[in-house]
């Protein structure tokens, strides 16, 4: 079994030049465009859009950003706790679901029934020691 190896290709072969690198693409010649920032790629920059606060109608994007959301608050509260020592405790309510989160000082507190009864009549929930997770 003979063994092949391939050659590395050399950076410049003698007699063959090599073609030069195609220039970026043009930019679009809008005002708005136009105006916007370069990068050192002479490439346009693209920003990041801004959202209104304002309710949003589609019941499958609300519910997506509302969990994406969710999320990105419990961990920016476990963070604070953990960085700080700061006694925390998050109720988020969405329809009939409350979601708590608590640092470990407080979780005496969620686990309370007069707690559970005061919370419920802030949330208008009925029972909300069904719902608490």
């Amino acid at each position: 079994m003979s063994s092949f190896r391939f050659a590395p290709i050399a950076p410049s072969i003698p007699g063959i030049e090599r073609p030069p690198a195609p220039p970026p693409p043009p930019l679009p010649s809008s005002p708005a465009v136009a105006a916007a920032p370069l990068s050192p790629s002479g490439y346009q920059q693209r920003k990041a859009r801004r959202r209104s606060n304002e309710l949003i109608e589609d019941p499958y994007r609300r519910k997506l950003t509302f969990s994406k959301r969710h999320k990105g608050l419990l961990k920016k509260a476990t963070e604070l706790h953990l960085l700080t020592g700061a006694n925390m405790f998050v109720v988020v309510q969405d329809g009939n679901t409350v979601r708590t989160w608590a640092s470990p000082k407080m979780l005496p507190l969620v686990e309370d029934p007069r707690y559970l009864r005061m919370l419920g009549d802030c949330l208008g929930a009925p029972d909300v020691a069904a719902v608490v997770n």
